[in-house]
């Protein structure tokens, strides 16, 4: 939850039914709090749901275990009892953190070279002097 952007914690809250203005620390704080406190399962999917269309190729790696997921969500797997026995600074257990950073930091997707194709020739117009070649011609298509 900490990561979303001031539009998807408040597609969250008016989701919840809880108010969605104000600056982006206090919304975030709303949006911790009704975590901390227990949520609908409804609610827990839409934070899942958000988070899966923030960072869409990071959520396919992660193995289809509830808590993984659950922890990487921002949602504490753990009873209600225990989880108001947590300090407010601590939000998400740093393990679950830890976990999901390393992983993350693994499944980095390199980025995609375009193809050089040598039939791609830049034409030399007498108003420029080419001084050095940056980044080779690639086809469009």
């Amino acid at each position: 939850i900490s990561s979303f952007r001031v539009s998807e914690l408040q597609v969250l809250l008016g989701f919840a039914g809880r108010n969605k203005s104000g600056r982006k620390h206090d919304l975030l704080m709303r949006a911790m709090h009704l975590v901390k406190n227990g949520c609908s399962p409804a609610v827990q999917l839409k934070i899942r749901e958000l988070y899966r269309h923030r960072y869409p190729r990071m959520m396919e790696g992660l193995p289809d275990l509830p808590a993984v997921k659950a922890g990487v969500a921002g949602i504490h797997p753990l009873p209600s009892t225990s989880v108001a026995a947590e300090s407010p600074s601590s939000p998400v257990s740093p393990v679950l953190l830890q976990d999901a950073k390393q992983h993350f930091e693994m499944q980095q997707p390199s980025p995609p070279i375009p193809p050089v194709h040598p039939d791609v020739q830049l034409k030399s117009l007498p108003f420029y002097d080419v001084l050095d070649v940056l980044i080779k011609p690639t086809s469009l298509g």
